[in-house]
């Protein structure tokens, strides 16, 4: 008859133990999501990686060991390129494809990890009568509010057949379990009340937390909280749940009591112990995240103790369900939190709220939007002066300011690109008045320019302005990047064309411009002045520009009156009086840039008449 083995691993601070007695093939994993330090069937035995897949010291199949009768081992290097080395004085090397027999026990290393192999002890099999499960699978944070029978002669505890202790400890439960389920500690505290809640309850020994994770180089099962009574504080030894029963409760997915009977030895996990209580954490999908571990312990000198009970297991696993939703709750409050700084970064406060709502928000279409795009003039030149750790604090705090008065507008903040700002009203939630309120915004920029310039004019040497150009219609909005990176903004012409309008400011001198889209969308109360029509780079047709103002003037309304008049008189080739009227518009306002533009072109058709004359004029660049 063969040996049955005892195995251990150790690797760093790491130990790990398993017993088997049919063939088994060691080496790293296959897959990242391949576990490891669990045993895998195989066609002849058993597999168990001991190496994370990035380890290229141990080969994905490397060492077989073969218990053979009379307490030895057979080892076979199964790698094509890796050696093993047996652990003995001068260590020897097995080259692939070698094969030792030795007796036990024997050591030997795979990469950087220690095997030890011994006889395992001979004990009794644990009696299945052991283990006992509850009969309900335990509640995901999903699950239906009626539990689910496996087995429909099984029944839980009848009320009839409850202790007056029993009802008293349920009706302090409650209350207890309903607090936990309202905390809003954090994970660890979360952990923490809920061993806490164990050892009060159902007057354990011994009582844990613990995670699962596959995909962990090791154990899969990491300890995070836990708590001791009176009677075990004085045991300073470090504890770990039990990994056969553990095993059973990732099989089943149900709470597990275990009750050693007095004719049957427990396994070495076991020993030691009175009874045991185990309860799957679960979340949305059914897949155990976790367990609710206690032990009621045997101590010397200590009068032996009831088992745990059946309504005390149900307690165990309503509370593992209780911390399956709190855990739940905790990530979908984290995901909100997150996608609500996400969408905080691009939207208003009020308006990342909505979407955290609604997020189908977000998804593209077809919407009617105002584009506004905001750059720095002589941005390069400054910068070149400043250098770039100045430079940036510089365009930090300017682009905060006009940042500010996308969102105070109620705008959504697209993009930086470069010394330029992107912003759009309309979407993603619709908004009637999108172009006044893109047109509020440019202004509200360009009343803050004074303060900006003043505030920067020791450091720059100089003012600086800007250029704003604004275009209402239809593009489509949607989320533009990656499952990396959230972009929302629009594609589409009219994009394009508010960028070129934009570019246009700095041809016609002037700080901000709409297109004859926008103007038609705006209220009374924001007056306009026609600059010309331009063409621009990739659009074939010409574009109306005009200049805006809030609370204008007398002398701007009459500045308006004059120079419309002299557009026309252009527009109809009258050069001679278009100048007249143009000129004594300088005469009163010599830095207004749209005439003096509009005195160059009519000059320019005087003196050189154009031979096929286009009143749009084509600007020179973008």
């Amino acid at each position: 008859m063969s040996s049955r083995i005892l195995a251990r691993f150790a690797y760093k601070d790491f130990e790990f133990q398993d017993e088997f007695d049919s063939p088994l093939l060691l080496g790293r994993q296959r897959s990242a999501d391949e576990p490891c330090f669990q045993k895998q069937p195989e066609a002849t035995g058993w597999r168990m990686a001991v190496a994370a897949l990035q380890d290229r010291g141990v080969s994905r199949l490397h060492a077989l060991v073969e218990p053979l009768p009379g307490n030895r081992v057979k080892i076979t290097n199964v790698s094509e390129a890796n050696v093993i080395y047996v652990a003995e004085m001068p260590p020897k090397q097995m080259v692939p494809q070698a094969i030792e027999v030795r007796e036990l026990p024997v050591a030997f290393t795979l990469g950087d990890m220690l095997i030890k192999l011994s006889a395992a002890a001979l004990e009794s099999p644990v009696s299945d009568e052991a283990y006992q499960s509850l009969p309900y699978a335990t509640l995901s944070p999903k699950s239906a509010i009626l539990r689910r029978y496996s087995d429909p002669q099984l029944r839980p505890v009848q009320p009839s057949a409850a202790t007056e202790s029993d009802v008293k400890t349920l009706l302090r439960w409650l209350p207890a379990l309903t607090h936990l389920l309202q905390s809003a500690a954090t994970t660890d505290e979360f952990f923490q009340q809920a061993v806490t809640l164990l050892l009060e309850f159902v007057t354990l020994d011994w009582a844990t937390v613990v995670l699962y994770d596959n995909s962990k180089f090791g154990n899969p099962w990491k300890n995070v909280a836990e708590m001791r009574s009176p009677s075990a504080a004085a045991d300073l030894a470090a504890k770990t749940p039990s990994r056969t029963l553990l095993a059973r409760l990732l099989a089943e997915k149900r709470t597990i009591r275990y009750v050693p009977t007095p004719t049957v030895a427990s396994v070495e996990s076991l020993s030691g112990i009175d009874s045991v209580v185990a309860a799957p954490i679960l979340n949305e999908s059914e897949e155990i995240i976790g367990a609710l571990y206690g032990e009621r312990r045997i101590y010397p000198g200590i009068a032996a103790r009831q088992a745990i009970s059946e309504l005390e297991a149900q307690l165990v696993d309503t509370l593992a369900s209780g911390v399956a939703v709190g855990l739940e709750r905790q990530r979908q409050s984290k995901a909100a939190w997150e996608a609500q700084l996400q969408f905080e970064q691009f939207f208003t406060p009020q308006l990342a709220v909505e979407l955290r709502k609604d997020p189908e928000l977000l998804k593209g279409r077809d919407a009617q939007v105002t584009l506004l795009f905001c750059d720095i003039r002589g941005f390069s030149r400054i910068s070149h002066r400043l250098g770039p750790a100045k430079t940036v604090d510089w365009i930090v705090d300017v682009m905060r300011e006009l940042s500010e008065c996308v969102l105070n507008h109620e705008g959504v903040l697209i993009d930086y690109i470069g010394d330029e700002i992107m912003g759009m009203w309309g979407a993603p939630a619709s908004q009637a008045q999108h172009a006044a309120l893109a047109c509020e915004a440019a202004l509200d920029m360009l009343e803050r320019l004074p303060d900006m310039s003043a505030r920067w004019k020791p450091v720059l040497g100089g003012d600086f302005g800007f250029g704003i150009g604004l275009n209402s219609g239809s593009a489509y909005v949607g989320n533009t990047g990656t499952v990396w990176k959230l972009k929302y903004g629009p594609l589409g012409p009219e994009v394009n064309l508010a960028s070129r309008v934009q570019g246009a400011t700095k041809y016609l001198k002037v700080d901000l411009l709409v297109t004859a889209a926008t103007k038609q969308l705006l209220p009374h109360d924001i007056l306009t002045r026609k600059v010309c029509a331009v063409r621009v780079i990739n659009i074939p047709e010409p574009v109306e520009l005009y200049e805006v103002q809030r609370n204008a003037t007398n002398e701007w309304r009459e500045l308006t009156r004059s120079y419309e008049e002299a557009l026309n008189l252009f527009e109809r080739q009258q050069f001679h009086r278009a100048v007249k009227i143009l000129g004594a518009i300088l005469n009163d306002y010599p830095h207004d840039g749209p005439s003096i533009v509009l005195l160059s072109r009519a000059s320019k058709e005087l003196v050189e008449p154009s031979v096929q004359f286009d009143p749009a004029w084509e600007l020179p660049g973008k």
